[in-house]
């Protein structure tokens, strides 16, 4: 069910829900990182399981998830605070055809 909800998560990241693809990008690799912090939970609960296994798998998963939000927030202060040309590329076209066009 786990690896279900997994590939559920990530083919949704492929449709593109959000405008740029470092927030798609963002919103599927935090998702999937709070579905592994969901089963750490799991895997802590009313089992016999190694205390030392659990809390490593438990750190790494914050710290994939707290270096992911940290990442994405850097990231989208770039695109912010950093200038770009308005459009990707120029068409350039003379008066003629652009009539036929319009």
């Amino acid at each position: 069910v786990f690896t279900c909800l997994m590939v559920v998560t990530s083919v949704q990241q492929f449709t593109k829900p959000w405008l740029t693809w470092s927030a798609n990008l963002a919103d599927g690799v935090l998702s999937n990182l709070i579905m592994l912090l969901l089963l750490c939970g799991y895997a802590a609960s009313d089992i016999d399981a190694d205390d030392w296994s659990l809390h490593a798998l438990g750190v790494a998963v914050f710290v994939l998830f707290f270096l992911g939000t940290i990442g994405a927030v850097c990231r989208s202060l770039y695109s912010y605070f950093v200038p770009h040309p308005w459009y990707d590329h120029f068409l350039c076209h003379h008066k003629g055809a652009a009539a036929a066009q319009a």
